[in-house]
């Protein structure tokens, strides 16, 4: 499982992170965005940080391999590259209105 709050990683039973503390209620993560662009990925977590909803970010360590997004791949599809954002489910509603807001975001469900 991961921690919302913290990202790590630790056994599905325990009722809290073992990393930060934070309570286990049980709600899993979901992708609310997906980007190739290393430009974008700074200014959706602030959008998040800003709103206070935790997330977790997978893949952010690969947009240094094309860090002109989707357009440095060429042919390559963009939903295999590039990082992904998960929010707790209870908050993925509120999340993707608020990364809605930047036009250029590419929305995944």
């Amino acid at each position: 499982m991961i921690c919302p709050r913290c990202g790590a990683r630790s056994e599905a039973a325990e009722r809290s992170c073992p990393a930060c503390g934070a309570a286990r209620d049980g709600d899993t993560l979901v992708c609310v965005q997906r980007t190739a662009d290393a430009a974008l990925l700074p200014l959706f977590k602030s959008l998040l940080d800003g709103a206070e909803i935790p997330y977790v970010v997978q893949g952010e360590e690969a947009l240094g391999l094309f860090p002109l997004g989707r357009f440095a791949v060429g042919l390559l599809n963009p939903d295999t590259l590039g990082a992904s954002i998960l929010v707790p489910r209870a908050r993925a509603a509120e999340a993707r209105a608020l990364l809605e807001t930047e036009p250029d975001a590419e929305e995944t469900e």
